[in-house]
């Protein structure tokens, strides 16, 4: 019902005049990306496998899930709601194996091994990525052992995301232990790329995704 409804707001509008806004509706028709019930509940289970087979790999591995990293005080931001269903997935004896190495605790990574730790955060989609790039520096700045130990996990991301990263993140850790304010890229992975949509604002990386949980 929530395409039907998109579809018809899309033949009230006139081609000529939205193209004169800069906007081809023809991209907003054929080239979105949505994420419904359906597919959203598939893109968890594969994260949350993706997860358990890094943790089954290597003994020594460990994955810190940076939890309310772009949240709010008053309302449950969709990282929240992504993290709490990839969670589900893991059963009860799951999270027992896998207790202090599958973990919301900073407490459980402050004496390992930077190679051994994982820090992910994690999204439905990032439209600018400039939430996820403050939140991925402000944990840099916190904890600089762990720089160039973060990735971001996505439901859906452009080809062009997922090849290049998060750019533009400030704060390097060399391995000599010095700190710098250079600049490095934080590694993407989504579960599915979206449909180009070249016509649509640059900042978008070139994508129009939405979803029945998350209206764009």
């Amino acid at each position: 019902s929530a395409l039907r409804a998109y579809k018809e707001l899309l033949d009230k509008h006139d081609e000529a005049t939205s193209a004169e806004n800069g906007v081809s509706l023809t991209s907003l028709r054929d080239d979105i990306t949505y994420i419904g019930k359906n597919e959203y509940r598939e893109a968890v289970k594969g994260i949350a496998t993706y997860w358990k087979t890094l943790l089954d790999r290597d003994p020594n591995q460990q994955i810190f899930i940076c939890t309310q990293a772009i949240g709010s005080a008053n309302f449950v931001k969709s990282d929240e709601y992504m993290i709490d269903r990839i969670v589900a997935q893991f059963s009860d004896d799951e999270l027992k194996r896998y207790r202090g190495r599958f973990t919301m605790n900073k407490a459980d990574i402050m004496g390992s091994n930077p190679k051994d730790v994982r820090i992910v955060l994690v999204d439905d989609w990032t439209i600018s990525g400039s939430q996820l790039r403050e939140a991925a520096g402000q944990f840099i700045r916190r904890f600089p052992q762990f720089a160039g130990r973060i990735e971001i996990q996505l439901i859906a991301a452009s080809r062009e995301r997922i090849s290049l990263g998060l750019e533009e993140v400030t704060g390097k850790w060399s391995e000599s232990g010095g700190w710098s304010e250079d600049e490095l890229t934080v590694p993407v992975r989504a579960y599915y790329v979206a449909h180009a949509a070249d016509s649509l604002d640059s900042s978008a990386r070139g994508v129009c995704i939405t979803g029945s949980h998350s209206s764009v």
